[in-house]
């Protein structure tokens, strides 16, 4: 187990130990107390469940959080996502000029591309090329001609 796993799993065993800790100072205290009829024994259980629930609660906003982190701060894709795109995109006569890749769900991802071509083809056939790659869910393509000839491109 990583470092930083095996430390929070101890974090874990720590707080339920507090938590016992705790139940187990209560019920002492208030042993002769009659306003707890059946006596004070079910604190420890409801401190058990307690300490779980946390626990549960924890970990399951620790994976919300980490899960949802990269979306809401727009981090950007990885960089196999580029080569990708550009494999995808770029032929003999269109280069990309701009491209931006952003993860916008789990595994869902937003492209906006800006194409250079001597002899260009609609947008939607651009994007289209994306088609087989169901992670590319929101594309956006723009093109513009190539108005000097440039030794890279087919048309020139």
């Amino acid at each position: 187990m990583p470092k930083n796993r095996d430390s929070i799993h101890m974090a874990t065993h720590a707080g339920a130990l507090g938590v016992a800790a705790f139940a187990y100072w209560f019920a002492r205290r208030h042993a002769n107390n009659p306003r707890f009829t059946f006596g004070t024994g079910k604190v420890g259980d409801l401190a058990g469940f307690a300490s779980a629930l946390a626990f549960v609660i924890g970990r399951w906003s620790w994976s919300l959080l980490r899960d949802t982190a990269a979306v809401l701060v727009d981090a950007e894709a990885a960089s196999q996502r580029y080569t990708e795109v550009r494999e995808a995109l770029e032929d003999r006569d269109a280069a990309i000029g701009d491209l931006h890749i952003w993860r916008i769900g789990p595994g869902k991802y937003a492209v906006i591309a800006s194409l250079i071509a001597g002899d260009p083809l609609a947008p939607d056939h651009y994007a289209s090329r994306l088609s087989e790659h169901a992670e590319y869910v929101h594309v956006t393509i723009e093109v513009h001609r190539c108005e000097h000839p440039h030794p890279e491109l087919r048309a020139a």
